[in-house]
């Protein structure tokens, strides 16, 4: 790390670290080659010129304005069909503002509905749920492979590293709305899901409701090794051949099978 400044004031730090202080009108440029987050990976930090409190703040926390944030979720939203057989979601007004001081929804959805992930809970008797697992585990480096008119997903995986995240976007998700949708989906081919397994992975994803069929065996492949599904992702195609940040934030269910989760992509 490389600081140039303008007549800083030092202070005394641990070892290994350093502490800079400076007056709300002293600009200085931090520069940067990685961050090291407590996932144990490397995060690439764009230079930040730091010129006022607002500034530093977004430093210490690697933000800076030449981020793009991607949302990668599909709204919770009554007209998104349900796979068949699963619970129609239900939203209902219980409360308003005019009758009762405030605004309240009662909202009744299936654990795999919208863009949600699926534990090992979900195919497995014994399989582990998702409050079993650490936070860091729905955090991490994601890449996103453009794997569209391959009815049978089997693209390179060279670029992948163990405990990445892998998205495979088929645009299958642009069909929600069609009664094909729940038919005629790409799946994972079995040697995929076996390579996926060898770097040792810890999610998978694509933009369509599943990465197979009944009796569903790549589900159960990949989820008794440990790696988790996400399904009906949106946005994958501003993405692809990229790597970035991905934050994927199950809601925090007891002893789920899976649940609705927010998506999130950080690309610098």
């Amino acid at each position: 790390m490389k600081i140039s400044k303008k007549n800083p004031k030092k202070l005394s730090a641990p070892s290994g670290r350093s502490v800079l202080s400076h007056s709300d009108n002293t600009a200085y440029t931090l520069q940067s080659n990685a961050l090291a987050l407590s996932f144990g990976r490397n995060f690439a930090c764009p230079q930040i010129v730091i010129r006022n409190r607002e500034q530093r703040v977004k430093n210490k926390f690697c933000v800076s304005d030449t981020m793009k944030m991607f949302d990668l979720t599909m709204p919770i939203d009554t007209q998104i069909p349900v796979f068949p057989g699963g619970p129609e979601p239900e939203i209902i007004q219980v409360a308003s503002i005019k009758e009762k001081g405030w605004n309240e929804k009662q909202i009744t959805i299936g654990s795999h509905f919208s863009t949600h992930i699926d534990a090992p809970f979900h195919m497995i008797e014994d399989g582990k749920k998702l409050d079993d697992y650490p936070i860091n585990k729905f955090i991490g480096i994601a890449s996103v492979i453009d794997v569209r008119n391959q009815k049978l997903i089997n693209p390179s995986l060279d670029e992948i590293e163990q405990e990445d995240i892998v998205f495979f976007y088929t645009a299958h998700i642009n069909k929600i709305r069609y009664k094909e949708y729940f038919q005629q989906n790409p799946i994972l081919s079995v040697e995929t899901a076996q390579r996926l397994i060898e770097k040792k992975v810890k999610i998978v994803g694509l933009d369509s409701f599943s990465p197979d069929n009944e009796p569903f065996e790549i589900h159960k492949l990949l989820l008794k090794n440990d790696i988790l599904i996400v399904e009906n992702l949106i946005n994958l195609d501003k993405l692809v051949n990229s790597r970035f940040m991905c934050y994927i934030l199950p809601l925090k269910i007891m002893d789920a099978d899976g649940a609705p989760c927010r998506v999130i992509g950080v690309l610098t």
